[in-house]
């Protein structure tokens, strides 16, 4: 009798690690990863001086299909001041959207 108990136990413990493990890839490895990509393209460039990335994705909607994607902005230096970017990313890595700012 405590052998189906013990193995409903292993397993409900066994989703709830994975469940973890995918919020976290999700929210926060996934995120930083995207943010790293983005400053090593806006790097070729010249110098930034600040980046930022949400770690919520939001639907963005690409051939009326809804995708996962992570918003995010680059402060660049220029020798005419600062320029800053938004950027919405895929969880793939591609750049969906980029648009300058004041």
């Amino acid at each position: 009798m405590k052998k189906p108990i013990i193995i409903t136990t292993v397993a409900a413990i066994g989703a709830a690690i994975a469940i973890q493990a995918h919020h976290r890839y999700v929210h926060y490895t996934r995120p930083k990863a995207l943010l790293n990509q983005i400053k090593q393209d806006f790097l070729v460039d010249g110098p930034i001086a600040g980046a930022w990335i949400d770690h919520d994705p939001k639907p963005f909607e690409v051939h009326h299909h809804d995708i996962p994607a992570y918003y995010a902005g680059v402060t660049r230096e220029t020798e005419t001041g600062l320029q800053q970017y938004s950027i919405i990313i895929s969880a793939k890595g591609t750049i969906l959207a980029s648009q300058r700012l004041a």
